[in-house]
């Protein structure tokens, strides 16, 4: 993983609120489409910060973040596999 893209999910998943408060996860070829349990817990503010990420869609039953064409395959295969070992990891 390239330190650029870790600093990037992880900034991601601490602006939804956390890992705990998605319920899954979707993608296209430049959107992350996240199911979330509460959406009051997401600082879209932050997501300007975010390396790679281009705005946000809200929509009913999704929160999509719209990542850069050039950064977005990596990005999304990057969350995916932090997301999945933080989902199993119980600290």
């Amino acid at each position: 993983m390239e330190k650029e893209f870790v600093k990037s999910v992880e900034d991601i998943l601490s602006f939804i609120g956390s890992k705990e408060n998605i319920l899954s996860v979707g993608r296209s070829k430049t959107r992350l489409r996240l199911n979330l349990k509460d959406k009051k817990k997401v600082d879209i503010g932050q997501f300007k910060k975010v390396d790679g990420v281009l705005g946000i869609v809200e929509t009913k039953e999704q929160f999509q973040i719209i990542l850069e064409p050039q950064k977005a395959k990596v990005l999304i295969q990057e969350f995916n596999k932090v997301y999945e070992l933080k989902k199993w990891v119980f600290i």
